[in-house]
């Protein structure tokens, strides 16, 4: 089999108990005479479900006790007043209020049901679980996303807070990087040709770590992560779309960085991300969505550009090639990748 050593790592323990996994009453954290070189950034939001945030302040406690991690910037939507005092109070936290002018969230975004073709069925039928359907009062929506964070959002931050060559990371709120040399080790990897954009292994709350090869997928991503360069002003894009609560996101993020001449790697069995969400994933996978989706990736799919890189390539071999044009074709997987679970290439 075409496997390379950190594919062989996950069939020699496809399960495994997270050892520096920590619990919320564990307030103490490490403290690390050097700290690794990850800017991560990431938006909180209030949960009323105490289970669901529960977890995500568990992603949140862990982060910040990861030595692979600088800072976490905290782009938050609503108030962090939920915040315990050991993470709000945490020196490697920045806490930061999305701030937006009007003119960036005057409009709505409902839902067009006349968009939505037989391909994204699954759209329309999750907005019609979670009560939206095509009569729908429209002002419900008013203002529905105002605080929430956009790629263009996240871009123009980036060029305005971060140094050239320093390492960014984003990520939804319920993903854990993990704690290890791969992750510590990750700038001797980027340079301002190759971005990771990372598929994701399962956590539970006792740190229990597995795969869902229903999630772990070409077309499904979790976390990004380049160096900051020149480059990166190209990455805004004429089509503006939430990160999060929006269907089709990862892929797009993908193939932005495609198109501005970045490879996008999808190295999820040697950069492991561990996703935490037990609560919501007890509906039998069942999408449901509601009046805070942004449905502006379906409904302007293919004005988009989009990638799929596949998490079962060999990127070790992949990678030994001098030839960007041959990475290239190599990352940009077959249809086939999106039908099966587990495959070898």
């Amino acid at each position: 089999m075409n496997l390379d050593h950190h594919h062989e790592r996950y069939l020699r323990e496809n399960k495994f108990n997270y050892s520096n996994f920590i619990n919320l009453e564990q307030t103490t954290y490490n403290t690390h005479k050097q700290h690794g070189d990850i800017n991560l950034v990431i938006q909180t939001y209030p949960i009323k479900r105490p289970e669901k945030l529960e977890e995500l302040l568990l992603c949140l406690h862990n982060n910040l006790n990861n030595k692979c991690i600088k800072k976490i910037y905290n782009l938050y939507e609503g108030h962090i007043d939920f915040f315990p005092d050991c993470i709000k109070n945490n020196e490697k936290l920045i806490n930061i209020k999305i701030q937006k002018s009007e003119s960036e969230y005057k409009y709505t975004h409902v839902p067009d049901f006349n968009k939505f073709n037989d391909r994204f069925s699954y759209i329309k039928k999750g907005l019609k679980n979670g009560g939206i359907d095509e009569n729908t009062d429209k002002s419900l929506f008013a203002n529905n996303i105002k605080d929430r964070l956009t790629w263009n959002y996240f871009i123009t931050f980036c060029s305005e807070t971060f140094k050239d060559d320093e390492i960014i990371c984003l990520s939804n709120s319920d993903i854990i990087l993990e704690d290890s040399f791969e992750w510590y080790s990750v700038s001797d990897l980027l340079n301002d040709n190759i971005a990771l954009c990372l598929s994701r292994h399962e956590i539970n709350k006792k740190g229990d770590v597995f795969i869902d090869f229903s999630a772990f997928k070409c077309w499904s991503q979790d976390c990004w992560v380049f160096k900051k360069s020149d480059k990166m002003k190209n990455l805004q894009n004429n089509n503006d779309f939430s990160i999060g609560m929006c269907m089709g996101c990862d892929n797009v993020i993908a193939g932005i960085f495609l198109k501005n001449k970045y490879i996008p790697l999808n190295y999820a069995f040697k950069y492991r991300i561990f996703h935490l969400d037990r609560v919501t994933k007890g509906n039998n996978n069942q999408v449901c969505l509601s009046i805070s989706h942004d449905s502006r990736i379906m409904e302007n799919f293919y004005n988009l550009p989009s990638a799929k890189p596949c998490p079962f390539l060999n990127y070790e071999k992949i990678l030994l090639s001098s030839s960007k044009h041959i990475v290239t074709n190599n990352i940009i997987t077959s249809s086939n990748c999106e039908k099966y679970e587990y495959h070898v290439h």
